[in-house]
């Protein structure tokens, strides 16, 4: 279960039989089936075609209505594979998942159809990478927190092993794109001639657009209104940290039998220490002369 595209970096080590982490499969791979599966990612499980696209793009709750975003138009996960292979209905149809892609839905599933030989459950809950904690929050409501995904996870696959264990994978990943960016502690300013580059900064609010906004920022690009890059950063390890707490919930369980929880953090690109900078010229291809830090 992954806090951003299923198919992207630790994943690729846990599960997946690719090299790398942006090689998706181009047909359907049995072999390895997983019980639980949550993330992002849903454009590389459905068709790009519009004359084949699949009926799983709408959002629905659990009842099979359409979920609005907040400007009142009707949600999507648009599929992108130039193959034009459904792999949510394969699995559906043809492999006994459960599908969905709402916190409502997915907070609402019935558990009585997880037993041991029953259904597995895949949960894509954006077409790219799920939103940023604090873009959930705001806008993006529909989707599941990550203590969210992992407390059904859990549910799920108590009820699956009957007693016997299960593992469960949990990464909050997101927060790895906050730091590469090191969003709250860089500005774009003007560089040499035509050039641009990245400032230390003091938290600032962060680029319009979203914590993404700073990798493509120029120096007059429009600033949020009352939202700093630490109220992202911040959001991002909380949110792993009630996750964390659902696991911990599981030990108090007295059924539960013995529990190891192993929690290690390997995206600490960034953060708001900085240990050290060097120059690249237009990593970014947008212009700017990007500073990178370590902290």
């Amino acid at each position: 279960m992954q806090y951003e595209a299923i198919f992207n970096a630790s994943p690729t080590a846990a599960y997946r039989y690719t090299a790398a982490r942006d090689w998706v499969l181009p047909a359907p791979k049995v072999g390895v089936e997983l019980d639980v599966l949550f993330g992002g990612g849903a454009r590389h499980f459905m068709p790009r075609t519009r004359g084949a696209a699949s009926s799983y793009e709408a959002v629905v709750d659990r009842t099979g209505a359409p979920i609005a975003n907040t400007a009142g138009a009707p949600v999507t996960l648009r599929g992108n594979r130039a193959d034009d292979v459904d792999l949510v209905k394969y699995a559906v149809e043809q492999r006994n998942y459960q599908y969905v892609n709402s916190r409502d839905a997915l907070l609402n599933i019935d558990l009585a159809q997880y037993g041991p030989g029953g259904k597995k459950l895949l949960g894509l809950f954006n077409a790219s990478h799920v939103n940023y904690e604090q873009d959930r929050q705001t806008s993006a409501a529909w989707e599941p927190s990550l203590a969210d995904m992992t407390a059904t996870a859990i549910k799920v696959l108590q009820a699956k092993s009957n007693g016997k264990g299960f593992f469960l994978m949990v990464e909050a990943g997101r927060i790895d794109y906050l730091e590469h960016f090191n969003t709250g502690g860089i500005a774009v300013v003007a560089g040499p001639g035509t050039t641009n580059q990245y400032a230390v900064e003091a938290d600032q609010p962060v680029y319009a657009g979203g914590g993404d906004a700073g990798g493509m920022a120029t120096p007059t690009s429009a600033r949020a209104t009352g939202v700093y890059g630490s109220d992202y950063m911040i959001k991002e390890v909380l949110a792993f940290d009630y996750a964390v707490a659902e696991g911990r919930a599981l030990l108090a369980t007295p059924t539960s039998g013995k529990t190891l929880i192993f929690s290690t953090s390997d995206h600490e690109c960034g953060g708001f220490a900085v240990t050290g900078l060097h120059d690249e010229a237009d990593a970014n291809r947008n212009g700017t002369k990007i500073r990178t830090y370590a902290g």
